[in-house]
């Protein structure tokens, strides 16, 4: 996953807390409890105001003065002394007139402390701002002597005030300055001494500016040094983290007195808190004790030490080699090959059962023991290559029946979501995670669960069929999804039938393609937010992070979507983009085409408002990041393309001089090694055509094409030949590339991937023969995809397939992407009484957008039916 493709990577299931089909904003649409204001709010007079955003309350003196940055202090709390807390320091501010917020109410707070929550923002149930140095070094000490015997989580970001467990300080903004990105979002910012804003960061250590001293550093006090390796206990050398999350580390170490590698787990006081009053410290123990118990039993790692350093907990245990179950399925799964074959869903089939059986025999092993496992998922179970045997190594939920208290610690898909409300957890609960395990490794869509109820009883069957196994060999596992008991150890039965051949059904009618277009046209009219003067389509969660217009993720992509499938746009949908764009501000937005002001001012001019559409890209070509990057879908490649559309449908030549404008900017901002051209973004190198040199290489083609000069040409080519560098043989007669050149995962996608390039490599084909063609056309010849929209999901292959046969004159092209199409239709497929949809990436909930959602498929597959020339790629200057 390349630098650009991460930043839109959220993680999804903060946006799916409601109960609703689509994606949306936690701190916006939560309902919070009054426990925390009203504590506050008895303690106010009426010269102070509360008010809310997001998931905080703000409360302030009507007429205080906010400085625009400066020191400001954090306290944090436990849950069962919160209140104690709020009383204490909400009277004090209130006395001494210092404005301040505080989360929500008490389930923020579990939030906000949760082991998956931001690690630089964690902890920070109330927040401070001084309004100068004397009162930030006066109040800071009267909170510390205040809350003196109070505990609360440790605030990585910030540093701890002399011995207290509860306040912290940092320096960073209190008003809300914030500096626009090249991808359209926005990051905090303050101002450095020349008066330029730079990023604010939230680091999960304390990390002042470079210019601010810390005012509580005693005269003489030396700096603490890196030191060459760290050591825990006076025993363990830690050699490298493996990862981190809010409630700890886990480290890689060589126990000295063994001289062996040894797996280090560190747990936080206060953090990944529940209201019965556990927490990380406290599921570490239980932890080691529970491994203790199972010592020697080969089902989970032995466990070696547990202490207590600093303030934090650490559990020593055995260092297990092999690999993950998810990437041992994920690597022999034919499903995720190209040409899968009789022998390859035999051998997937055998080694399916024999991990199915050993992890029953671990299940009811431990559940003989009166031990559930909890949170049970993929990638906490540890499979030898060579013995297939399998060990648990995360046992951070287990607990002992009728001793430990619940909690709800889970991985998204792999636990049963009703009990986790009721807060209760049983052996089925184990059982079903069992099952819905099993179903992962066959294949990785389980959290689509959270959409369709149907998922295992309708959609795996349909995927059984096509891996060629037998109909019964999973219908013990579905029916250990319903809650089911288990009967016997085989659950997976040996062989009932003949394993065959995969033959994935891809017969669909155009008649069936033209009806769900049709339905999804309808969802996309029906679920218009017209009484939202915020957006107006549900979308991915990105747009959240940029903006409600954009191309890629807003609304414009969806109008855009309709219009070119020729479906009426309503009138209203018009007057809001017109009322939207009046206010627009470069400030808020950015120059690119997918999150920015070309790709806004594309669209207006495809849905017919031209005028308005010129108006935005002049904008955008005055805009200040006009230059900042190299690519097609946020940087100068993409405004570069619009501007070219706008020069051929007006032929004004202030258009096309922008055009060489940008080109020679393009290319003054390109390495050149030995010939070879390379752009970089954040020292890496991205591939493809969103972000890769592909699309700078359309944008070179087209200005080729328009002014006749042959240099532009061989520029485009040069740019071209450093994507295709990166192709790699992923499996016989198949090519692939990866996302980036620090990436070695192979994409076949447009976003990223070979779809993109091969787009590309059709409209150069005419001028040059790229190889590897025919291998890269393989590579998209699939129906199964994790996810489903046009950019990184099924309908990418079906778009693709439309250009090869624009582009080739070949109708097994045609053929050919019913494959993809029938991917659609059996796996995403979801039909409403308003329509048809599609899941958004992620799989938690429906998007509407044109990049993830149902308006790109929808535009997929309205090309396949009509043979419509590609959007954006101004395939009108071929003809």
């Amino acid at each position: 996953m390349s630098y650009f493709r991460n930043k839109r990577h959220l993680n999804k299931y903060f946006y799916a807390q409601n109960a609703g089909l689509f994606y949306e904003e936690f701190d916006k649409k939560y309902n919070p409890s009054d426990e925390f204001c009203s504590i506050v709010k008895l303690g106010l007079n009426n010269n102070w105001q509360i008010v809310r955003d997001g998931i905080w309350y703000h409360a302030f003196p009507k007429t205080y003065r906010f400085p625009v940055q400066g020191w400001k202090i954090h306290i944090s709390s436990r849950i069962d002394n919160s209140e104690r807390v709020l009383v204490k320091v909400s009277s004090l501010l209130e006395k001494n007139e210092i404005a301040f917020k505080f989360a929500l109410d008490l389930n923020v707070l579990m939030t906000i402390n949760f082991k998956n929550w931001y690690r630089g923002a964690s902890g920070k149930f109330i927040t401070i701002y001084p309004q100068n140095m004397h009162q930030f070094c006066q109040i800071i000490q009267r909170l510390h002597d205040e809350l003196e015997g109070e505990e609360g989580p440790y605030i990585l970001s910030d540093k701890r005030y002399k011995n207290s467990k509860v306040v912290y300080y940092r320096y960073g903004g209190i008003v809300n300055n914030q500096r626009l990105l090249i991808t359209g979002e926005k990051e905090p910012a303050i101002y450095d001494p020349k008066g330029e804003l730079i990023e604010d960061e939230r680091t999960p250590f304390f990390n002042p500016p470079s210019w601010v001293s810390d005012p509580f550093v005693n005269v003489g006090e030396k700096e603490n040094k890196a030191q060459e390796a760290i050591v825990l206990n006076n025993r363990y050398v830690v050699r490298k983290p493996i990862s981190f999350s809010n409630s700890g580390g886990v480290y890689l170490a060589k126990d000295r007195k063994s001289n062996q590698n040894v797996i280090i787990k560190e747990a936080r006081p206060s953090t990944n808190m529940e209201k019965n009053g556990l927490d990380a410290v406290q599921l570490l123990k239980k932890e080691y004790q529970i491994l203790n118990m199972l010592k020697n039993t080969k089902f989970v790692p032995d466990p070696i030490d547990l202490f207590q350093e600093w303030e934090n907990w650490f559990l020593v245990e055995e260092y297990i080699t092999g690999v993950d179950l998810r990437t041992m399925f994920l690597n022999n799964n034919p499903l995720l090959k190209v040409y899968p074959t009789k022998a390859m869903s035999s051998d997937f089939y055998n080694l399916f059962r024999t991990i199915s059986d050993k992890l029953i025999l671990i299940i009811e092993s431990l559940h003989r023991k009166n031990i559930i496992l909890g949170d049970m998922s993929p990638y906490n179970i540890i499979v030898d290559p060579m013995t297939l045997d399998l060990k648990i190594i995360d046992l951070e939920a287990a607990m002992r029946i009728g001793i430990d208290k619940f909690h709800s610690l889970h991985t998204p898909g792999f636990r049963r979501v009703e009990n986790l409300f009721k807060k209760i957890q049983t052996k089925n609960d184990d059982y079903y995670s069992l099952a819905t395990i099993l179903f992962y490794l066959i294949f990785p869509i389980n959290v689509f669960d959270y959409l369709n109820k149907d998922l295992y009883q309708k959609v795996f069957p349909k995927i059984i069929k096509d891996l060629g196994w037998p109909k019964r060999s999973c219908s013990n596992i579905i029916q250990l999804t319903k809650g089911c008991e288990i009967n016997n150890v085989n659950i997976i039965p040996k062989r009932k039938g003949t394993i065959k051949t995969p033959d994935y059904n891809d017969s669909i009618s155009k008649t069936a393609v033209k009806k769900i277009i049709t339905e999804m046209g309808e969802f996309l009219i029906h679920h218009m937010r017209t009484e939202n003067k915020d957006f107006l389509y549900h979308s991915d969660p990105f747009m959240f992070r940029t903006n409600p217009l954009s191309f890629g993720f807003g609304a414009l992509g969806v109008l855009f979507s309709l219009r070119k499938c020729n479906i009426d746009i309503p009138n209203y949908s018009i007057g809001w983009v017109k009322q939207k764009i009046h206010n627009i501000h470069p400030d808020d937005y950015s120059p690119g085409f997918f999150t920015g002001l070309s790709g806004i001012s594309y669209a207006l001019a495809e849905i017919g408002l031209i005028v308005e559409g010129e108006q935005i890209l002049k904008m955008a070509m005055k805009h200040p990041l006009l230059a900042d990057n190299h690519s097609l879908y946020y940087g100068m490649a993409g405004i570069g393309l619009i501007n070219l559309y706008y020069y051929w449908i007006n032929k004004r030549n202030y258009y096309l001089d922008n055009a060489l404008e940008i080109s020679k900017k393009l290319l003054s901002k390109t390495n050149v090694i030995d010939g070879v051209f390379s752009c970089k973004t954040k020292g890496e190198t991205s591939i493809g055509l969103g972000y890769g040199h592909s699309g700078i290489a359309l944008f070179f083609l087209r200005l080729y094409q328009i002014t006749g000069d042959e240099k532009y040409l061989n520029y485009g080519k040069k740019y071209l030949l450093s994507d295709l560098d990166y192709c790699k043989i992923s499996e016989d007669s198949v090519v692939s590339i990866p996302g980036s050149n620090k990436n070695s995962t192979l994409e076949p996608y447009i976003e990223e991937g070979s779809g993109g390039v091969l787009k590309v490599i059709l409209r150069y084909h005419k001028y040059y023969k790229f190889d590897p063609l025919n291998e890269m056309v393989n590579d998209i010849y699939r129906k199964y995809s994790v996810f489903c929209g046009l950019q990184f999901g099924l309908a990418s292959f079906v778009d693709v397939f439309i250009d090869l046969y624009r582009y080739l004159k070949e109708k097994k092209f045609l053929s050919m992407a019913k494959r993809p199409i029938a991917g659609i239709r059996d796996l995403y497929l979801l039909k409403y009484s308003t329509g048809y949809a599609t899941p958004g990436d992620g799989l938690f909930r429906i998007s509407c957008d044109y990049a993830t959602g149902v308006a790109g498929v929808m535009r997929a597959l309205f090309r396949y039916v009509h043979r419509d020339p590609a959007d954006y790629f101004l395939d009108e200057v071929d003809r």
